[in-house]
């Protein structure tokens, strides 16, 4: 499903408690991840000089939820910050 589609069909309540489930959820492994992560340690040991070394754990994916950042929900405002923002990045001077 593309983003905008999602979007439009998700309410932020949605979201939230989705995100809510994920931080409590994600880091539950299934079989299937237990049995990847051996794999992966596998391999890995066979690449370094000692093996004892590499430890299942050190391959486990932390899950993080990065805070976002407010949106602006006024026009002028916004349209402010977009052209201080360009006018930074390309070195453009304001006229007046």
């Amino acid at each position: 499903m593309p983003l905008r589609e999602c979007m439009e069909k998700h309410t932020e309540r949605e979201k939230n408690a989705w995100l809510y489930w994920l931080r409590e959820h994600f880091d539950e492994k299934t079989l299937t991840e237990w049995y990847l992560q051996a794999i992966a340690a596998e391999v890995r040991r066979s690449y370094v000089k000692d093996a004892r070394k590499v430890k299942m754990s050190d391959l486990h994916l932390d899950f993080e939820v990065v805070a976002e950042k407010p949106i602006i929900q006024d026009v002028v405002v916004a349209t402010k910050v977009s052209q201080s923002r360009w006018f930074g990045i390309t070195g453009f001077k304001r006229k007046g």
